[in-house]
């Protein structure tokens, strides 16, 4: 928790889940949420992915889409599988899709992925 209040954003990641399932620590979706919003500004796909879930389920469709686009832009693999399948299901549009495809896709590029790197070495 001290990593996490100082800005860590895994750490920060990591408490939020902690808090979201009462491990280790009294069950707390509101403080669950503050750590995985402070991940999320700093960064943090998985987070980012975590509030798309949960704002799907309010009902904050928009505000979903948001979060996951953000995701895919940073490289988390299942934001754009839940893109996939949102676009499959007809709530994201083929542009909305493509534009997450476009992004994820250069954001593995930019770290490379151990295949490609594996390749770039043969």
């Amino acid at each position: 928790k001290d990593a996490a209040d100082l800005g860590h954003k895994l750490s920060q990641f990591n408490v939020g889940r902690a808090y979201s399932q009462g491990d280790g620590v009294p069950m707390d979706m509101k403080v669950a949420i503050h750590y995985w919003e402070e991940a999320a500004m700093s960064g943090c796909p998985r987070s980012r992915h975590q509030l798309a879930m949960l704002d799907g389920i309010a009902g904050r469709t928009d505000r979903a889409l948001r979060h996951l686009l953000i995701s895919c832009k940073l490289g988390f693999k299942e934001s754009m599988d839940m893109i996939r399948q949102l676009h499959k299901d007809g709530s994201v549009t083929r542009e909305q899709c493509k534009s997450a495809l476009v992004d994820y896709l250069n954001a593995q590029d930019e770290v490379g992925s151990p295949l490609r790197i594996r390749a770039t070495m043969m």
